[in-house]
């Protein structure tokens, strides 16, 4: 029996596959659907999960450097024994060379010239002799050198009645300078013994450096 002479069966063989193909093509958009409703939210959580870990990787860099330049800032900050000690010695001999000349101005009315304070270290039996610096002479990595000196000024009041006393106190990085002065006037050039008015105390004027005129 041909093909055209096959009995009618009231089935359209012909649509079958086009049935199951619409049956199979609606099951893959289901199907689709579902996979889509599994995966997109393990994909979101995996994307969500990498940027955590990413986070974390970023506060842990961020955690080392700041914990790096807070050691780094404690060791500047932590004081060293040796220059501390050098710094408080200076201050107490500032203090000490304070009380001297205001015991000469009661008994003269006026401060000690710079050219003969050393004299009177000596005539007062200074404790320790002339009051020298721990560093004394040394570079102080500018301009100038480490030492106690004493700045002459006059005022209203007359002359030299007013002084100034300086030292350099160290640092880690850098030094600073500690006054002790007779009054609150603020005053420049305290520290350039080079003028006139202002002299580091020593005990050899020899190797005082040259002094011009204020």
């Amino acid at each position: 029996m041909t093909e055209e002479q096959r009995p009618q069966t009231g089935l359209n063989i012909q649509k079958i596959p086009d049935m199951f193909g619409e049956d199979k093509s609606a099951k893959a958009k289901s199907n689709k659907k579902v996979y889509a409703a599994i995966l997109l939210p393990a994909l979101l959580i995996a994307v969500a999960g990498g940027a955590v870990i990413q986070s974390r990787k970023s506060n842990n860099n961020s955690d080392t450097f700041q914990a790096s330049l807070q050691e780094l800032e404690q060791e500047l900050q932590a004081p060293d024994s040796a220059f501390t000690e050098r710094n408080e010695e200076r201050k107490s001999m500032l203090n000490t060379i304070s009380e001297t000349l205001e015991k000469y101005h009661e008994e003269n009315g006026v401060y000690p010239a710079t050219s003969n304070i050393e004299e009177l270290f000596v005539e007062e039996n200074f404790i320790g002799g002339i009051p020298m610096d721990p560093m004394h002479g040394e570079s102080d990595g500018k301009d100038g050198l480490f030492g106690y000196t004493y700045a002459i000024y006059d005022t209203d009041n007359g002359r030299q009645t007013a002084y100034v006393l300086s030292a350099l106190l160290e640092e880690q990085i850098g030094n600073y300078t500690w006054t002790i002065s007779s009054d609150d006037d603020e005053r420049e050039n305290f520290r350039n013994y080079e003028l006139s008015n202002v002299s580091l105390i020593e005990e050899s004027k020899k190797t005082s450096p040259k002094r011009k005129s204020q």
